[in-house]
Parts: structure tokens; C-alpha cells; sequence
């Protein structure tokens, strides 16, 4: 029965290193249709446009054509690509400054020796922005109250948060 487990273990094994092999384009069984990886497409487009411009436009093959057009929509898909990137990186920059500003109201209305307290544990980069995000006078009385406690803190978020002291 050992055996049995440790021969199924083995051919489990080989089946999984093969099939590895096979779609990191590594290997190339006869009996499976061969990979094609987005960089060898790229790789090919790339090439087919070189060739397009260093021959005329009457020497051009449909061939050579067709395989621009497909270059060319490869380039329209990077675009939409990066069009769907930057929406989502906006969508989450915007649930920051939500954050930022939930964390700003729910500190404004809290004491500030309390808040100053929470402020005092926070990543000094978030502290600065949550800060920057409070009414001046809010935010100039929670620091106050981190000054008593932590001076060098309250001197490096006030910096982080583009204000110079005495001015």
C-alpha cells in the first residue's frame, strides 16, 4: 500500500513539473499545441514592424500588413490597459483621502490630549496627512498637546506637513 501512495506521489509530481515546463514555454510536446508567450508576440510584432519600414509601401506582403494590424491593436489593448490602471489607481487614491478625511473629523471631535495620544502611535507619514486634513486650529491644539509628550514627533510631523515653526 506504501508503494502504491509513493508511485501515485511520484507520477502526481512529474505530471505537475511537466505541465510547468510546458506553459512556461520551456518545453515542447509534440502531442500539445505549442505556447505562445506575450513576449514572443510582442517580440514578433516588434519585428514585423521594423521590416515594415525599412521596405516600400508596393514591396509591403499582406502578410507584413496583417501583422501590423495586429501590432497596432496589441498597442490599442496597452492603452485600455493602461486607462483601466489609472482609473483604479485614482479610485484608490480617492478611498484614501476618504480615509484621511473620516480620520480627521472622528480626531477633531475627540479631546486633544486623546487625540494627540493616537497621533503619537500613528506611522509619522499618515499622522501628517490625517493632521493636514484637520481645521488649523484642530490640528495646532493636538500638536500642542503632542508637544508636551513627544516634541521631536510634533517638530517632524508640523515639517511633514509643509509648515516651518515660528512662521
Amino acid at each position: 500500500m506504501k508503494w502504491l501512495m509513493i508511485v501515485g506521489f511520484l507520477i502526481i509530481a512529474i505530471i505537475g513539473i511537466a505541465a510547468g515546463l510546458y506553459f512556461s514555454g520551456t518545453v515542447k510536446f509534440p502531442f500539445l499545441p505549442p505556447q505562445k508567450s506575450v513576449k514572443t508576440q510582442s517580440e514578433s510584432a516588434n519585428v514585423s514592424q521594423n521590416q515594415t519600414q525599412q521596405q516600400t509601401p508596393s514591396t509591403i506582403s499582406p502578410t507584413l500588413k496583417a501583422s501590423q494590424n495586429n501590432a497596432n491593436n496589441n498597442a490599442s489593448i496597452t492603452n485600455s490597459q493602461k486607462n483601466i490602471i489609472q482609473s483604479a489607481a485614482d479610485k484608490v487614491k480617492q478611498q484614501e483621502v476618504l480615509k484621511l478625511q473620516r480620520d480627521a473629523r472622528v480626531l477633531s471631535n475627540m479631546d486633544p490630549s486623546d487625540a494627540a495620544k493616537i497621533i503619537e502611535n500613528m506611522d509619522d507619514t499618515q499622522a501628517a496627512k490625517v493632521l493636514s486634513y484637520m481645521d488649523n486650529k484642530e490640528a495646532s491644539d493636538v500638536l500642542s498637546e503632542l508637544t508636551s509628550s513627544n516634541p521631536k514627533k510634533a517638530t517632524k510631523l508640523l515639517n511633514m506637513m509643509g509648515a516651518s515653526p515660528g512662521g
